[in-house]
């Protein structure tokens, strides 16, 4: 059983080329040190000494920055290419975190927030565009994932440690966070392959394809892509609300909690993503996002660990389909020479949510209670799985 089990890791692993490992190797440096974000609104209300609305605002600001950049990162990279983005991503954010830690004022603190994600997230479809470059068609799906997996260390070893520096001197996170952002910079500048930029005939086939924002089925699965995302992040906000106050979670509970779902992800979806990669991948989606949505409305039969866990293994499953099949999806969709402004939009169904999900499931959790909240996510999730159907066909019956 060992034997097949070392076996099942080495096939999910294998075959990928080496600019996928570089690639995945930037990421993992930079989420170990991703340390600023998760820990900002205890910052601005411990160190700083805002008040708790003020922090909030704050706080939200990263949303706006995440959703500029993500728009303009995949323009910028079908424009000059992949790499330079990213590495100017990179760079960027390093110093925008150096600043945002020496900040004292709500202004220049909120300018640097704004900042700070709009330079990271430049970064994401820029990503994505240089994947699809990198690696076939049909091993996307898995080269997708194995940068899931490579985020998930990342947090997995940066998280902790973040949280323990931050008991010593909330300054150090900074400075770790923009030191991490440079040396992901430095592997990406040394290892990563070397393009010239566009060519003329390039650039002009760029400017005559599609538009995303043209492309119909596209931006229609952009939107389920939104809605699903709207009920996956509630493990930013309402989630460890309810752990807390419905169950009686304390912080610690919520965080060994939620590490299941980072474990899960190491553990097991390369190899699940393995299996399906090289089928349709709209079924597939739709499947997991019918988890994500039943997997959070278990919380409504919750009353202690084992069906918190339940619930969490259920969603995360679901993610585990999610994540990289639709990034898959996104990338094989666009046209040549327009990898980039996909993936743009793409990554836009997940920044919007990711700024609403919070605001929106705390106030349906405090407005109408966590049993609407739960049932709402199941709903979502049942009205995504008929879209993906609905999608699937649609492009079935067009393509034949």
């Amino acid at each position: 059983m060992l034997a097949a089990l070392i076996q099942s890791y080495r096939d999910a692993f294998s075959g990928l080329p080496r600019q996928v490992w570089v690639l995945a190797s930037v990421l993992f440096v930079n989420r170990v040190g991703m340390m600023v974000l998760p820990f900002l609104g205890l910052y601005l209300t411990e160190e700083r000494g805002f008040a708790v609305e003020v922090a909030g605002r704050l706080v939200a600001l990263y949303g706006v920055g995440s959703i500029v950049g993500v728009s303009l990162g995949g323009v910028l990279a079908d424009r000059f290419g992949p790499r330079r983005v990213q590495l100017a991503s990179l760079v960027t954010h390093a110093g925008c975190l150096v600043l945002l830690g020496l900040m004292r004022t709500p202004l220049t603190i909120g300018l640097l927030v704004a900042s700070s994600s709009f330079a990271a997230d430049l970064f994401r479809p820029a990503n994505g565009a240089a994947i699809s470059a990198a690696v076939a068609p049909a091993a996307r799906a898995r080269a997708f994932s194995l940068m899931s997996f490579a985020v998930s260390l990342g947090l997995t070893v940066g998280l902790p440690l973040g949280g323990a520096l931050a008991e010593i001197d909330y300054r150090l996170l900074f400075w770790i966070d923009g030191g991490t952002a440079l040396a992901a910079a430095l592997v990406l500048w040394r290892l990563g392959e070397r393009t010239p930029p566009p060519a003329p005939a390039e650039l002009a086939a760029a400017r005559a394809a599609a538009s995303p924002w043209r492309d119909g089925p596209f931006l229609a699965f952009v939107v389920l892509v939104a809605l699903t995302a709207l009920v996956l992040f509630q493990f930013f906000g309402a989630l460890p609300l309810f752990l807390k106050r419905d169950l009686g979670f304390t912080e610690r509970d919520v965080g060994l909690a939620l590490a299941l779902n980072s474990i899960l992800i190491l553990l097991f979806e390369m190899q699940l993503v393995r299996k399906v990669e090289s089928r349709p991948p709209l079924a597939w989606v739709a499947l997991g996002s019918c988890a994500i949505g039943l997997g959070y409305a278990l919380n409504l039969f919750a009353s202690g660990w084992t069906t918190v866990l339940v619930s969490i293994a259920a969603w995360t499953a679901g993610e585990m389909l999610f994540f990289p099949l639709t990034a898959a999806f996104a990338s094989h969709r666009a046209p040549r020479g327009a990898s980039g402004r996909y993936m743009s939009v793409f990554q836009l169904g997940l920044a919007v949510p990711l700024a609403l999900a919070p605001l929106v499931g705390t106030e349906l959790y405090a407005s109408a209670g966590p049993n609407t909240l739960w049932w709402s996510c199941a709903a979502l999730g049942l009205v995504v799985l008929a879209g993906h159907l609905a999608l699937d066909r649609h492009l079935r019956r067009a393509e034949g």
